[in-house]
């Protein structure tokens, strides 16, 4: 093997559809409820994502979230 493949870096998880669907879903079930902190199902990988979400009205304004798995989705903005 060559010593690059061996030390290429995985793609980011947050950079795919895959991971960009699974916030958009945790994101929403989050604002359906206007919920500040929860645990919501992840949808790539299946386990627990938990998130805090702050609102100005019925908008978001700041999240963050983090699934029980490591290497899956992860975010804060």
């Amino acid at each position: 093997m060559h010593a690059s493949a061996e030390t290429a870096a995985l793609p980011d998880i947050m950079q795919t559809p895959l991971g960009l669907s699974a916030k958009a879903f945790v994101l929403n079930q989050a604002t359906r409820f206007m919920a500040t902190r929860g645990s919501y199902r992840c949808k790539a990988c299946g386990t627990r994502c938990e998130v805090e979400v702050q609102y100005d009205g019925a908008k978001v304004v700041h999240s963050k979230g983090q699934c029980r798995t490591p290497g899956c989705i992860g975010w804060e903005e």
